[in-house]
């Protein structure tokens, strides 16, 4: 193996910083993509605490679907704009 090889491409000086860079729809990709990731886990926690209180069978199942309700619509337009982007 070389040392080229071993070596990361960027240290060299052929290559500019920017041609590794992420262009702004990329940047706005992966704002979106964590925001969407952060929405995910925040619903994850609340139906695991709804599943583990001590609330009956029937409340836990109202709480869940108005829960999954709200999760769909705060969603939705991020989904929207990822969409959008990606086109």
């Amino acid at each position: 193996m070389s040392l080229r090889q071993l070596t990361p491409t960027s240290i060299f000086q052929h290559e500019e910083p920017s041609d590794r860079s992420l262009s702004d729809n990329d940047l706005k990709i992966l704002w979106i993509s964590r925001t969407l990731t952060n929405i995910d886990a925040q619903c994850c926690e609340d139906i695991l605490s709804i599943e583990q209180s001590e609330l009956e069978i029937e409340q836990k199942k109202y709480i869940r679907d108005q829960m999954m309700r709200k999760y769909q619509e705060r969603r939705a337009p991020y989904q929207a704009l990822l969409e959008g982007l990606r086109r």
